[in-house]
């Protein structure tokens, strides 16, 4: 007659082959015969958890661990079976419980660390992949799981770490492959090496969501918007219920100059993710930049939840734009010194329906400040931000969202002619500069803040416009450029009709009074181009495809500026037929120099 050791070692064989009915049936015999064999109920406990009876054989293992606690493999396998219950904080405990009597056990460290990262205590889960990563095995699972915990943690070039980690032990792994792809990409600097992975990835897995919006998103970073395009709408065909590759398409449509069909994208997108504020300003750029201020400024509040800048004056009471006679407002600035520039001819609308109003003002701004921006402006009511107010507010309201509040449309921008000015001193100061200066002059900006998001796209540089300057000896080209476009001059042989004046200008006082005694401004769509406007000098701005949207959409004009000519990229990146259309237009150009 067998012993009970040898039909268990039949059960388990018939376990372990795949005939489970076969093994329950011994492992019963066995139980029935002999009710505290541990291991028969350990393995009929086991059977149980994986044809769908988890609480049964959680109840039977429990029973083996009773019989002989020290067993690690019942302990573990208890804990499976918990997890598998959906019981993570039972399994948790148990799984400590191993590696306490065990404590080199990998697939206990593993599943513990795992159960950590799927509960959200990212930071207790890193540090148990990271003790996995000090065991002989598992390393690859160990870096992979504490990479994803760095990538939540925001942790990324530890993340990258761990990722690459994992490539040197599994190159074909595709989560490495994708998140130290995605993380390449976003950081910039390795396009190359992003696309290599990202591709490899795809490769090993065809059609995988994340590797090819990532690769769809990496062909629009490098400026390849037509692929970007093509893999976005794949993307859409496959997985319509996605709004990220909707995203990937309006982008990519909005820097290809088609603006309408990206609104249209957009729409669609919102759709799927009506709460994402980068969704929402998206859609709002397209209104905005087509004229439909009414559909695209309540979308524009949504930049709120993208700034990490707070907003100021929470505590007072924001106003909507209606008259409220006797109460005081406070404006302040939020934005760059564009923004601020071009919204400081709303002051005197908004002045006009309260009883006092109070301007917050940027600190290197307020030099170009006129004494009066609105009628009956008192002294104090221009305030460096920063600085005391004069008086208690009663309501509040940001710069940029005056136009909501003022119910402007695109026909009723106001222009009541110039409303900044040149200091009389300053003028006079710069006329002595330049008095030996011969011909036109032609003020140059090639660059403008690199902090901006696509400052690499509308920035040309100093080398993509010298051809303009080669092309016209007798005009004198003043450099006007700001020190962040500065390191464009290194390296290049100027032209002697260039004459750099931006060492020995101060500040925008110095700027707005130079523009005075120019004949026309060249810049790209930055700072120095509102002034130049507000101004109303002559000045030509260089705009990519997916242009701000205050220079509207397809238009050589704009409504804000009327001295302000418009040049255009026609593709997105490429400077040379802009360059060619102002040097064309340069040729007749006389210009309107203040003596």
């Amino acid at each position: 007659m067998p012993t009970v050791g040898e039909v268990l070692a039949v059960a388990l064989d018939h376990h372990q082959s795949g005939r489970l009915d076969q093994a329950e049936d011994l492992y019963g015999q066995i139980l029935r015969a002999m009710p505290d064999c541990a291991d028969a109920l350990h393995l009929q406990g086991v059977l149980f958890v994986q044809t769908g009876r988890a609480a049964a054989g959680e109840g039977l293992i429990a029973q083996a661990i009773a019989l002989d606690g020290g067993n690690i493999d019942y302990r573990a396998n208890l804990a499976q079976a918990q997890r598998q219950r959906g019981d993570q904080g039972a399994a948790l405990t148990t799984y400590g419980e191993v590696v306490a009597l065990a404590p080199r056990h990998g697939p206990a460290h593993l599943a513990r660390a795992q159960i950590l990262e799927e509960l959200g205590r990212v930071e207790a889960a890193a540090d148990a992949y990271r003790l996995l990563t000090g065991l002989p095995h598992q390393q690859a699972e160990a870096q992979l799981g504490l990479g994803r915990c760095l990538l939540r943690l925001d942790r990324k070039e530890e993340a990258e770490a761990a990722f690459r980690a994992v490539l040197a032990l599994a190159p074909d792994e595709v989560v490495a492959l994708v998140n130290l792809g995605d993380l390449l990409r976003q950081r910039g600097g390795h396009e190359a090496e992003a696309a290599r992975l990202l591709d490899h990835a795809l490769r090993l897995r065809p059609g995988l969501f994340e590797a090819a919006a990532s690769r769809a998103e990496l062909h629009a970073t490098t400026g390849e918007m037509a692929a970007a395009a093509e893999m976005a709408r794949g993307l859409i065909a496959a997985h319509p219920g996605r709004p990220e590759p909707y995203g990937i398409l309006a982008r990519a449509l909005r820097y290809q100059g088609y603006t309408a069909d990206a609104l249209k994208v957009g729409a669609r997108q919102l759709a799927l993710a009506p709460d994402d504020p980068e969704v929402a300003m998206s859609l709002a750029h397209c209104h905005l930049r087509l004229g439909d201020f009414r559909a695209g400024f309540p979308l524009y509040r949504r930049r709120w939840h993208l700034t990490p800048l707070p907003r100021r004056h929470q505590a007072v009471p924001e106003w909507d734009g209606r008259a409220l006679p006797g109460k005081n407002l406070v404006v302040w600035d939020e934005q760059g010194a564009g923004d601020t520039i071009s919204m400081l001819r709303l002051l005197p609308q908004a002045a006009a329906r309260v009883g006092r109003l109070v301007f917050e003002s940027p600190h290197a701004l307020s030099v170009l400040w006129p004494p009066a921006l609105w009628p009956g402006q008192q002294p104090g009511d221009v305030v460096l931000r920063g600085r005391p107010l004069p008086l208690a507010p009663d309501c509040q309201i940001a710069m940029m969202e005056l136009p909501e509040a003022l119910g402007l449309t695109v026909d009723t921008i106001p222009w009541n002619g110039p409303y900044l000015e040149a200091t009389p001193e300053r003028v006079a100061a710069w006329r002595a500069r330049l008095a030996d200066v011969p011909g036109r002059r032609v003020g140059l900006l090639w660059a403008g803040n690199p902090q901006f998001p696509v400052d690499a796209w509308r920035s040309p540089g100093l080398a993509a416009l010298l051809p303009l300057l080669e092309a016209h000896p007798d005009v004198t080209f003043i450099g006007l450029q700001r020190p962040e476009g500065r390191g464009a001059v290194d390296g290049l042989t100027l032209p002697p009709n260039l004459l750099d004046l931006a060492p020995e200008v101060r500040d925008w006082a110095d700027t707005a009074a130079i523009m005075t005694l120019l004949d026309l401004v060249i810049t790209p769509d930055t700072g120095p181009a509102h002034v130049a406007g507000a101004l109303g000098r002559p000045v030509w701005t260089m705009v990519i495809t997916d242009a701000d949207w205050r220079w509207m959409d397809q238009r050589a004009d704009t409504p804000w500026y009327p001295s302000m000519r418009l040049f255009r990229q026609a593709t997105l990146g490429e400077w040379a037929p802009v360059v060619a259309a102002m040097s064309t237009a340069l040729a007749t150009f006389q210009g309107d120099r203040a003596s």
